[in-house]
């Protein structure tokens, strides 16, 4: 087990110390700027006895400018494919909801434990030696990118398969019952239904507007508005006279009209207006 110590004080007091070895590293050199400061904002918050039980919020990695968290954890991927630091407890949520986050180490120190966390002791590993190449750190942070992608995939298949209510491809989706015997009934107030009776009620409302109109325009001159007369009667096939549906009983109402508004004298157009009335309702 290794023994807990203090790291020697600073006048200058705390600081974060990158060795030349490091520096110098393949490890280092491989890494892009932005997972170099993500490794700093890590060993800024590094302390005597808190390595192992280091994490790196989105609010403490923005003031290094990492504002995304897809960046974030591309960098933390990359620091620990190369060796700079290793996972010490994996985040996730509890049975009671508590999200927990994942925890890391830096390998180039060593680690105390800490029962708690289900952290344990471990010496400086110093795993980013292992690098001898640029292009094996790089190869290395491509199969960790590789990996996660597949995992989330992986992850998006099995949501997408929950979300699945049918046992096959090829079978319909059928209606959510509470048993296999229990039969469906549609709604009878759908939206379709619903927007075709609407439709309905406006054109009822517009129609009956054009008849109040036409015959408040033959009340007042009805010695001139024979041809408005004839549009009306002919244009309102639906006017029920009596139980009496459809051309016969816009004949009728015509009939009645004309009665109702013209003189004794028959006023000019009023053949002109019953021939063409008679020639479209064959009557």
């Amino acid at each position: 087990m290794v023994k807990r110590h203090l790291l020697p004080k600073d006048k200058r007091g705390p600081h974060i110390r990158v060795y030349w070895d490091l520096y110098d590293s393949n490890a280092w050199r491989c890494l892009t700027a932005t997972d170099q400061r993500v490794y700093m904002a890590l060993a800024r918050a590094l302390t005597s006895t808190s390595n192992g039980d280091l994490s790196l919020p989105l609010s403490r990695a923005k003031p290094v400018g990492v504002r995304s968290p897809a960046t974030l954890a591309k960098s933390l991927r990359a620091l620990v494919a190369v060796g700079l630091i290793a996972v010490t407890r994996h985040g996730g949520c509890t049975r009671d909801g508590q999200r927990l986050p994942t925890l890391y180490r830096l390998t180039e120190y060593e680690t105390y434990a800490n029962p708690k966390k289900f952290i344990e002791a471990v010496g400086a590993s110093n795993d980013w030696k292992a690098i001898n190449t640029l292009g094996n750190g790089r190869e290395r942070i491509r199969q960790a990118e590789k990996l996660a992608a597949e995992k989330q995939a992986e992850k998006l298949k099995t949501q997408l398969q929950n979300l699945n209510g049918t046992a096959s491809q090829i079978e319909a989706v059928g209606a959510l019952t509470a048993s296999n015997i229990e039969v469906w009934t549609p709604s009878p107030t759908s939206n379709i239904e619903a927007g075709k009776k609407s439709q309905t009620a406006r054109k009822a409302n517009n129609d009956a507007g054009s008849k109040k109109k036409a015959v408040a325009e033959l009340s007042d001159k009805p010695t001139s508005n024979i041809e408005v007369l004839c549009n009306v009667a002919i244009h309102t096939p639906g006017l029920c006279v009596q139980g009496v549906s459809g051309i016969p009983a816009a004949r009728t109402r015509f009939g009645q009209m004309l009665q109702h508004v013209r003189p004794v004298n028959r006023p000019a157009g009023y053949h002109a207006a019953r021939s063409r009335f008679s020639g479209v309702t064959h009557g």
